[in-house]
């Protein structure tokens, strides 16, 4: 059993280091493309990259780009930018419910 547990951990941490890596990278460059709906399109996945990196890489990465993305030139940028920065709260928020194990009234919503 102890094997198996070591074995899915390491396959997690591959898995996440390639998303790091592939996926991350270009991700933050697309963001800063001059076309205007890619940045928009970029806006609407990065709160599922930041699920599938970890708090630590949003933090560090992903949140920064959203920040700068919130005073982009365009306004429809700017509303995407703001809806993804609320999806990943809401995403966060979730995430620790379920952990702690608890579901509030007030958080029935969630």
């Amino acid at each position: 059993m102890f094997m198996n547990g070591l074995i899915t951990v390491s396959l997690f941490a591959a898995m996440q280091e390639e998303i790091e890596r592939g996926y991350l990278r270009r991700a933050m460059t697309l963001c800063q493309d001059t076309d205007y709906i890619v940045r928009i399109n970029m806006c609407d996945g990065l709160h599922c990259l930041a699920a599938a990196v970890g708090l630590e890489v949003t933090v560090a990465t992903i949140l920064p780009e959203i920040l700068e993305l919130m005073k982009d030139e365009e306004p429809l940028v700017r509303v995407a930018a703001i809806n993804s920065l609320v999806a990943g709260t809401r995403m966060m928020l979730q995430s620790i419910v379920m952990h702690a194990g608890v579901r509030s009234h007030a958080c029935s919503h969630l």
